[in-house]
């Protein structure tokens, strides 16, 4: 059985002729267990968090834990996760580096603490010029950063909408009203500054409900709290954004994009920005979704899932982060329609990016995606 351009084509020797078969659609491999390891497999991204070695092994890379070894299959592979302590032999980052893999580290609390990408990523000087140029623009950048942050209320507020429409709580209906507004008051802005002012007023406004939405007193959210996070729902967000800051990130790095030039937030000193962008609009769709799923399913615990650091901030367990990377990989695998046809939350965003490179390579419109 061989496969073309859609048809499976079998060959019948009884009759001496060749069928040719529609070929269904195949289903995003996702893999619901962890390995023994603590490797979890979901598409082509791979997920550590046990301690061990990572090297290069024939064709293949060789993970080897304290009581297991597992093969990692390049050709089934574009990006590794660690979030435990790794030690890395000289012939995995060469190999890593010759197959274009990209390796992002996390600390035990889930803080990214830095990349290993390919040299061959930056490769285009001249979109690179190009970026710089729009990000000197300033009516065009203000632009293109109002339609990202009016795409990230309007998003924020279909989940408020979702949730009153279940609960009928007032408090809801008057921030969707808010949200309207402040959406309104973005198209008339002057400068980023004041764009971004309106942002944190709308994005304070949207947090002050999350206790309404996920209405479990086991979880009180009461406030954001970061480094350290201060309680369970702010430990979710932390390594929610974090881990959908890399997801985005890997993408870019795809692409002759350069990840340290941002639209809305700014490229002084940050080494990434462009992907803090893009994530403001899928955050409320992925990472806010992602938890109070988490939370309404009973799948996490406080007690369970959780433990208290010598900072005194609160962060998941090994075992609370493999319940909610699975979350997560499941709501990016997630499939929607637009504009006719079925495709994931993750090829949405690579779509996204793609809208940008179009945007700053071609000065095609952008418009950013709303979820309906």
């Amino acid at each position: 059985m061989r496969t073309f351009l859609g048809y499976e084509f079998k060959r019948d020797k009884a009759a001496k002729v060749v069928i040719a078969i529609k070929a269904g659609k195949k289903k995003c491999e996702y893999y619901g267990t962890w390995h023994p390891s603590a490797i979890q497999k979901i598409e082509q991204d791979y997920h550590i968090i046990s301690d061990g070695i990572l090297n290069r092994k024939d064709f293949s890379i060789l993970f080897e834990g304290e009581n297991h070894k597992i093969f990692i299959p390049v050709e089934a592979c574009s990006s590794i996760n660690i979030y435990s302590n790794i030690i890395f032999g000289k012939s995995f980052l060469e190999y890593a580096n010759q197959r274009k893999l990209t390796v992002n580290i996390f600390d035990k609390y889930g803080n990214f603490l830095g990349s290993f990408h390919s040299q061959e990523h930056y490769k285009r000087t001249s979109i690179l010029l190009k970026q710089v140029t729009l990000y000197n623009d300033p009516p065009k950048r203000l632009e293109l950063a109002i339609k990202i942050e009016i795409a990230s209320l309007h998003n924020q507020r279909e989940n408020l909408r979702y949730f009153y429409k279940h609960s009928k709580k007032e408090s809801l209906k008057k921030v969707i009203e808010s949200m309207t507004d402040y959406m309104s008051q973005m198209k008339n802005v002057k400068d980023i500054n004041q764009l971004m002012m309106i942002e944190g007023r709308a994005k304070q406004r949207y947090l002050q409900t999350f206790d309404d939405m996920i209405d479990n007193e086991e979880f009180p959210f009461e406030k954001r709290t970061r480094r350290p996070p201060k309680n369970e729902v702010n430990a979710l967000i932390s390594f929610g954004n974090t881990f959908l800051y890399r997801r985005i990130a890997n993408a870019i790095y795809k692409t002759a994009l350069d990840i340290r030039i941002g639209i809305v937030h700014s490229a002084n000193s940050r080494s990434e920005s462009l992907n803090l962008d893009i994530a403001e609009i899928f955050k409320p769709l992925i990472v806010d979704r992602a938890i109070f799923s988490v939370i309404h399913n009973l799948q996490v615990h406080r007690n369970t899932h959780f433990e208290t650091a010598e900072e005194e901030g609160i962060y998941l367990n090994n075992v609370g982060k493999r319940i909610f990377i699975r979350e997560l990989e499941q709501k990016l695998n997630l499939k929607l329609s637009v504009n006719g046809q079925k495709i994931t939350y993750d090829r949405i965003i690579k779509n996204e990016i793609h809208k940008i490179l179009c945007c700053i390579e071609k000065d095609e419109k952008y418009k950013p995606f709303k979820y309906t």
